[in-house]
């Protein structure tokens, strides 16, 4: 896929290294859901599928390729964000993220999540 991807001694074809990198991850490769879900949410060479990108993140995340923050960081990245916090207790996990908006005298806005199996406010 890394050949077709950046058209080493090929012609550039983004759909082929989708296809191939989908193969290799479905072999259990352990880079392959991570190149995917980057190029789902870049649209490189193919549309922009923010779901698909959504889904192999969460792969490789399943798969001990991502940390939580990591995850955070990439999705807040796709989505013209900053991740100001990232704090992982456990299996839970809170987040702060700057997001820019179109609205005259508001810069930006900031929001903040928590998941994790802990009852909120516990």
């Amino acid at each position: 896929g890394k050949i077709y991807a950046a058209g080493d001694g090929l012609p550039r074809d983004m759909t082929l290294a989708v296809n191939c990198f989908r193969e290799a991850a479905l072999r259990e490769d352990n880079e392959a859901p991570a190149l995917l879900a980057h190029i789902h949410a870049a649209g490189d060479g193919i549309p922009r599928d923010m779901g698909k990108a959504l889904l192999w993140q969460h792969w490789a995340l399943w798969r001990g390729d991502g940390t939580p923050c990591a995850v955070a960081a990439w999705l807040s990245d796709a989505n013209a964000g900053n991740l100001e916090r990232c704090d992982v207790d456990g299996d839970d996990i809170s987040v702060s993220v700057h997001v820019p908006t179109d609205v005259p005298f508001v810069d930006y806005v900031t929001a903040s999540a928590r998941a994790g199996p802990r009852p909120c406010g516990g």
